[in-house]
């Protein structure tokens, strides 16, 4: 396998996981048209991201020496809820709890956000993409 972004690529596809490769043996990033990210911290410079036509997406993590990089089954530009859903499982939950505690909040007050949050807790992992 030769250390360019088109094989890295390939292999995340092929055999799924997070690819590791130093950075100076690949093209920056931002070379191939990746566009800088988000995502959650853990310990990176920087995230860059390239949107597939499946609507996935290239996610590369850039730490001082080396680029990790995995396949996010859905971009968050294709969908922000879809990705959040099948690639960042736990956020979504608390996201839809927290959903649920603003709108329970809303109709009922404190008491109503407790019960909307719980709902909402509770809605998140019955919809989380590994439940099904």
């Amino acid at each position: 396998m030769t250390n360019d972004w088109a094989d890295i690529l390939e292999h995340l596809q092929e055999h799924g996981g997070e690819f590791s490769v130093s950075r100076f043996a690949v093209p920056h990033p931002r070379a191939i048209g990746m566009r800088r990210g988000m995502g959650l911290p853990k310990g990176q410079r920087a995230h860059w991201r390239l949107q597939l036509d499946d609507g996935s997406g290239l996610h590369v993590h850039e730490h001082d020496r080396v680029f990790n990089a995995h396949v996010d089954r859905v971009d968050p530009r294709t969908s922000l809820v879809g990705h959040l859903r099948h690639d960042v499982g736990p956020l979504y939950i608390a996201t839809v709890a927290v959903a649920g505690a603003v709108v329970g909040h809303a109709l009922g007050g404190r008491q109503g956000a407790a019960v909307g949050a719980m709902a909402g807790a509770v809605l998140g992992t019955l919809t989380r993409a590994d439940a099904e």
